[in-house]
């Protein structure tokens, strides 16, 4: 008897919020509380908007949190080189970088290790060192 209020206790609590069961129901699971028995679709639809709210707060903390993370990440690798034309690398440091990259590319190219992925961020440094 006790284990069957106990697993109704659990579910009823998932559904209606904690505190409420012991005040409608006896050990025998006989209504006590008419009136707050009553009140239970009300209860139900208050803690079901309630439960919404907090999953809409907690997706918008989480996506808040991703795009501090993005914009971190994009100030820590763009670094003091830029992309393209506004390089600050020199003639020879880029002569330097074309010669890693053929040398990285002829190790890393998909046709060699069979994984397209180190050739895939090669490429990006290739693009980020504006060769």
């Amino acid at each position: 008897m006790i284990r069957k209020y106990e697993s109704k206790k659990v579910v009823f609590d998932e559904l209606y919020g904690e505190d409420i069961f012991e005040q409608i129901y006896d050990i025998h699971l006989k209504v006590m509380n008419q009136e707050l028995y009553e009140q239970l679709p009300k209860i139900r639809a208050e803690k079901k908007k309630a439960d919404e709210e907090k999953r809409e707060y907690e997706r918008k903390c989480h996506e808040e949190q991703q795009k501090q993370w993005d914009n971190f990440y994009k100030q820590y690798t763009s670094g003091s080189y830029s992309i393209g034309s506004n390089s600050n690398y020199t003639d020879k440091e880029k002569e330097y970088l074309k010669k890693f990259y053929k040398v990285l590319a002829t190790k890393f190219h998909p046709d060699v290790i069979e994984d397209n992925k180190p050739m895939q961020f090669l490429n990006k440094l290739k693009e980020t060192w504006g060769i």
